[in-house]
């Protein structure tokens, strides 16, 4: 009895140190995207800038896409406003968030899509997403939604996730997953892949960037981010389209 628990005592370190020696090697094996929380987003990469992209459909030029983000006081205001003059499409969308903690307050957009209004009014409350959506979501449903949900944890504006892709903490191979708050109220996980380094030919210039690709909505998209401190977004291809975006000029606030 004796010799088997001195054996024990002597082999149980030996298990102990393969565990966790093999630990490492089972976590690399492993393909499950890394959950973002909203303070591991770099804040190095987070600057006033008001980058101005060119649209493109089928290759021609289309319309414009100007992508902002403002410090002013203690709140972050990220707003987009895309003018698609060839099909009729002018809608802005804006969104404010406390600086600090990046934690969302509102979102609002305004415009049309050819004939359909675009009214959004939501508020991020402590644990719910109330207010309206006025958004086309399909050319059958297009009408008003009240808004009244349980707020996920981390949830991230549609808006907010485009603006921020650049301080996502990346490097290449990494994988992110992601709560995406849509327009119209509700919520799509997102998994976000990161590409290698390439050379990039856009019509502000060429540049050395990686596609980050957000995947899991109905409308997925890749956007190609510099390396450089703070890191921008270049080009933004839309996976399966005829749709693309690239940076014409940079246009800082400082």
């Amino acid at each position: 009895m004796l010799k088997k628990q001195k054996r024990n005592e002597i082999v149980r370190p030996y298990l102990i140190s393969t565990i966790l020696l093999c630990l490492p090697l089972l976590a690399q094996d492993s393909n499950e995207p890394k959950a973002i929380d909203l303070q591991q987003f770099d804040r190095a990469h987070m600057v006033d800038a008001a980058p101005f992209f060119t649209q493109f459909h089928q290759g021609e030029v289309a319309g414009s896409m100007k992508l902002s983000t403002e410090f002013k006081d203690d709140k972050l205001i990220v707003s987009d406003t895309t003018i698609v003059p060839k099909f009729d499409i002018e809608e802005t969308a804006t969104a404010v968030l406390n600086a600090k903690s990046l934690d969302h307050e509102s979102l609002t957009m305004t415009g049309h899509f050819s004939t359909f209004t675009v009214d959004v009014s939501l508020n991020y409350g402590p644990s719910r997403l109330k207010g309206y959506s006025i958004f086309p979501r399909s050319r059958e449903d297009f009408g008003e939604l009240e808004i009244d949900h349980e707020l996920p944890k981390g949830a991230i504006a549609r808006v907010v996730l485009f603006a921020l892709v650049p301080a996502l903490p990346f490097e290449k191979g990494s994988l992110f997953s992601v709560t995406m708050s849509k327009n119209d109220g509700s919520f799509v996980p997102i998994r976000i892949e990161v590409g290698e380094l390439e050379q990039v030919e856009v019509r502000a210039g060429s540049f050395q960037a990686r596609a980050v690709k957000l995947l899991g909505d109905s409308v997925e998209q890749a956007f190609y981010v510099t390396d450089e401190t703070p890191r921008r977004t270049v080009k933004i291809d839309v996976i399966n389209s005829p749709w693309r975006y690239e940076l014409d000029n940079e246009v800082s606030k400082n």
